[in-house]
């Protein structure tokens, strides 16, 4: 049962949405039935959806007038603007901010409470997540569980660059969003990089329980050209994180270019740009033998590839 405690909250859900009607009452139950020893509010960016998704979230809203605060849009946002960094978070009171996005749904009522206490009590970690299932909704096969860790797990800045991934769902971490970047709202790997700034802050925490669901829809970089300019954004604003990065972590970020690397050749071959992927090779991030050998064989069989054209 939510309280209506009349204080400013301690978390600040943050949920996007459009034309999730199937999903949506899903998510906010999940949100709803947080129970939790402080305040939270749930803070909902409702893009112009063209199905039910807006009358639902109306209703719920009217419902939960002290919990629910909800941006609707008459002209869709996505491709203007990061709305995630540029409404919900500048809207965020509390001193936390939790993540669920619309289509995604919580499952573990004390999900926000051991998260949270997990915090309070670890002042030197920014960052609490923890696992989720996936419902698949593509053809494809895909794992049942997100992660493949197993047991709690910590992780510092250099580990977050090179190991660390959560469902979004699980994430719950210190509301330090203005100390986010200009440049952050052009990225297009959003959870990839927000990890990569808030790990400047402090460290990570996993925490082995399910927290959620986690719905596993169609990719939206399955094609070719998507999967090009996908790498190109990354590589771009990697390059940015380089005074971003302890020195500790300095060739975490390296690897992580490197990676990143030799995706965006793999995606350049697929598109038969041969000598744009061999002009990638001759440029790419200088690596200590210790670290590039665990990729030697790889880096030598797509070389000889494409210098064959196969």
């Amino acid at each position: 049962m939510i309280k209506d405690y009349g204080a400013i909250p301690l978390v600040s859900i943050c949920t996007t949405t459009f034309n999730h009607e199937k999903y949506l009452s899903e998510c906010l139950d999940g949100l709803l039935m947080q129970q939790t020893s402080f305040p939270f509010e749930i803070l909902v960016h409702e893009d112009a959806s063209t199905d039910n998704t807006a009358k639902i979230l109306r209703e719920y809203e009217q419902n939960y007038p002290h919990i629910i605060r909800c941006v609707y849009q008459t002209e869709n946002q996505f491709l203007k603007q990061n709305t995630l960094i540029n409404i919900l978070f500048r809207m965020a009171r509390g001193k936390y901010v939790a993540l669920c996005e619309g289509d995604d749904y919580w499952t573990d009522p004390l999900k926000l409470q051991k998260q949270v206490d997990f915090l309070e009590q670890h002042p030197d970690y920014v960052l609490c997540s923890a696992d989720a299932r996936i419902e698949n909704l593509t053809s494809q096969l895909f794992r049942a569980i997100y992660t493949h860790f197993d047991r709690d797990m910590s992780f510092n800045q250099a580990q977050v660059l090179t190991d660390f991934y959560c469902p979004t769902l699980s994430m719950v971490f210190r509301n330090n969003v203005m100390l986010i970047p200009d440049w952050f709202h052009n990225v297009k790997s959003g959870d990839s990089f927000l990890h990569y700034l808030l790990s400047r802050h402090g460290k990570f925490y996993f925490m082995n329980f399910i927290a959620g669901v986690y719905r596993q829809h169609n990719a939206g970089i399955s094609n070719t050209n998507n999967k090009i300019s996908w790498f190109e954004n990354n590589l771009e604003h990697l390059e940015k994180l380089r005074t971003y990065v302890d020195k500790e972590s300095v060739l975490a970020l390296k690897e992580q270019i490197y990676k990143n690397q030799l995706e965006y050749i793999e995606s350049l071959k697929a598109a038969g740009q041969w000598r744009k992927a061999l002009a990638v090779y001759f440029r790419m991030e200088k690596l200590p033998f210790a670290i590039r050998r665990k990729y030697l064989k790889q880096v030598s069989v797509s070389f000889a590839r494409a210098v064959l054209r196969k």
